[in-house]
């Protein structure tokens, strides 16, 4: 859900409902939307929200900054990472790359070598090729 704005522009608390002094509270750990509210309503819920941040948004936050790590390090190392994938005539066509975006190498796999890496996950070119052929398309870049 987006934002409320007065006729004359202002945002709105989204707590009372007030304008002026509103600002947008950032989650402590950046991960969740921020609310609108005015300097009474932030008084009133910071210890709740702060709370709230530290039940709900720490953990998912903290998955991800290590996921970018281990990506980071696997681009470092100079492997090739999974960047894309669309369905193409009954396979998938995949589409790996470098750190700096300079080699984006493309396969054809069947859609079960495909859905045996999970879309959520850090997938080399290696990792992919354990689950059975990959046909490169075009030239190797």
């Amino acid at each position: 859900m987006g934002y409320c704005y007065s006729q004359s522009g202002r945002l709105v608390c989204d707590h009372c409902g007030q304008t002026g002094g509103v600002r947008k509270r950032r989650c402590t750990y950046g991960y969740c939307p921020s609310p609108a509210l005015c300097s009474t309503c932030y008084k009133e819920l910071k210890p709740e929200l702060v709370k709230w941040h530290e039940e709900h948004c720490k953990e998912p936050h903290e998955r991800f900054v290590a996921k970018k790590r281990k990506e980071e390090e696997l681009l470092n190392q100079g492997k090739l990472l999974r960047w894309s994938a669309i369905g193409q005539d009954g396979k998938v066509k995949v589409t790996f790359r470098n750190k700096d975006y300079s080699k984006k190498p493309e396969f054809l796999v069947t859609k079960s070598v495909y859905d045996a890496c999970k879309q959520q996950d850090i997938v080399t070119l290696e990792d992919m090729q354990k689950y059975g052929e990959m046909i490169p398309i075009g030239e190797m870049q």
